[in-house]
Parts: structure tokens; C-alpha cells; sequence
């Protein structure tokens, strides 16, 4: 864009270079150095899909390219082509998918209430009494989800179960966020509905979900979000985490869950409310 001639174009050339652009020059008296670089990283480059978060005054501050890092034609640098695969850490749990409609080992499912105990190894289960059921159902393929019915008769749970011991200390350091694809099908407004994760006997988070799903349309699938910092926040021992999801009300709620995995960020989830109990 040329922007001596005309003052919109003068405007636009001003609203470019702000945005760190270029224009190019039409007169051959311009130099390069009259155009030369002014953009600069506005964040820390990381060196690994693992290196989060990254902050330029950690103790430990190794950036592939640091914050205000930047180039412009005077420098002499060669920078290699960038390697653009995704290797992730074998222990690294960012990704891992903890439930897709059946329980895969090392998960299982299990109803609980005070009638009994029920495993997940039918496609229609319930407790003794029918205080709580699941049925596998569709979502986008066969039997990919779950649908969770509290009947409200007394206090009842679903819970995720794994017989191998997880440990969440390190994913929640690269803002690890527990992820849930859910579409509520009854609320109550009497009885809470809760949300939590356990590490053994008296080892456990709970935190209120009826609230956000009480927000969200009937019967619209919606992804929602759990930072585990949270959880730690409310009781859980990260490094012990042997039920990593579970459900448990008094009241008569109904909804589906679909996929349950870890990610990272916060981005296009919405995030259930940590309660502040410091």
C-alpha cells in the first residue's frame, strides 16, 4: 500500500505497521532499512509441546525463542527450519482419554448407593434398589456415551474407577484441565448435583456442577471444564488419584456424558467455578 497520496491510505499504513505488517514501498529512492522489522514475539516461544506455562521470570526460564525475541534485516542469524512434530513425554497425560462410552482397562465404572454396588458390565445397569442406572448410548458413533439417571430416592454415586494408581501432580504444573463432553437431560433445583475426584478413603475433592449445568440448554451437548490445580485446592492428592471422575446426588438429575479426557488450557471449555476455600 502506497500512503503519501491519500490520508485514508495514510491511516491504513499507520493501522498496518501497529499491527506489526509491512508495507511495500513504491518509490525507489525507499530503502530496505526505511522498512525494516519492528515485530517482536509478544509471548515466550516454548521449546516443547510439554513447556507450560512459561513465564520469562521462572527460575528456570528456557524458551525456544524468548519474549521481545525478533529479527530484522541487519541480522545475520539462520534459523533452521523448525522441527513441527509432536513428541510428547511417555509420561505425559496430556490427551489421555479416560472414558469413551465403555470403560476401557485399566477404568471401570461402578453405581453406588446405599442398596449396593453395581459394576458397568452390561449396557443397561442399575443398583439393587434403582437409586441410580447408566445405559451406554449413541453420541457420534456407537455406543460412545453414557446416560447417567439419580432417581432421588437416596444419596447415590456413578464413579470412574482405575485399579492402577494415577498421578495428576505433574499435568496440572502444564495446566492441566480435566474435560468433560456432558448434555444434561433433567436438573433438579432441590438437590445438588456434585462433581469430584478421589484418592482413597477420605481422600477426595468434591465441587458443585448443578449450578453451571442449571445454565446450559436441555439436551445440548455442551464441553465443559475442571482445572486440576481445583481439585488439589479442595482436597485431592494429586500424586494418589484412584477414582479420577465421579457423580454423587440426592436429588433426580438425568444427563449424558460423552468423551472424558486431559487437556490443557482453558480454551473453548466452559470451566466449572473453583470455590475459594483459603
Amino acid at each position: 500500500m502506497v500512503s503519501e497520496n491519500r490520508p485514508e491510505w495514510f491511516i491504513s499504513d499507520i493501522a498496518i505497521m501497529l499491527a506489526n505488517g509491512i508495507t511495500v514501498p513504491a518509490y525507489t529512492t525507499y530503502t530496505e532499512k526505511d522498512y525494516d522489522f519492528i515485530g517482536k514475539l509478544a509471548y515466550s516461544w516454548p521449546s516443547s509441546i510439554e513447556q507450560s506455562p512459561l513465564n520469562y521470570d521462572d527460575t528456570n526460564y528456557s524458551p525456544l525463542f524468548e519474549l521481545g525475541y525478533g529479527l530484522n534485516y541487519s541480522n545475520t542469524i539462520n534459523i533452521e527450519q523448525l522441527n513441527e512434530n509432536i513428541n510428547r513425554k511417555n509420561d505425559s497425560l496430556i490427551g489421555l482419554t479416560l472414558l469413551e462410552g465403555w470403560a476401557q482397562e485399566p477404568y471401570s465404572v461402578e453405581l453406588r448407593s446405599l442398596s449396593g454396588r453395581k459394576l458397568l458390565d452390561n449396557k443397561s445397569v442399575a443398583t439393587p434398589s434403582n437409586e441410580v442406572s447408566i445405559s451406554v448410548v449413541d453420541k457420534l458413533a456407537q455406543e460412545d456415551s453414557q446416560k447417567i439417571t439419580f432417581f432421588g430416592n437416596t444419596l447415590s454415586s456413578w464413579n470412574l474407577m482405575s485399579n492402577k494408581k494415577m498421578d495428576w501432580s505433574q499435568v496440572a504444573k502444564q495446566s492441566g484441565v480435566l474435560v468433560i463432553n456432558i448434555r444434561p437431560l433433567k436438573n433438579d433445583s432441590n438437590e445438588i448435583l456434585y462433581l469430584g475426584s478421589s484418592c482413597g478413603d477420605n481422600c477426595e475433592a468434591m465441587l458443585p456442577l448443578g449450578e453451571l449445568l442449571n445454565g446450559f440448554t436441555i439436551g445440548e451437548w455442551r464441553t465443559i471444564g475442571i482445572d486440576l490445580k481445583c481439585f488439589e485446592r479442595n482436597g485431592l492428592n494429586l500424586s494418589e488419584v484412584f477414582t479420577p471422575l465421579f457423580f454423587s446426588t440426592q436429588g433426580r438429575w438425568s444427563f449424558e456424558i460423552g468423551s472424558v479426557f486431559i487437556d490443557a488450557g482453558t480454551g473453548g471449555k466452559e470451566m466449572l467455578f473453583c470455590p475459594n476455600i483459603e
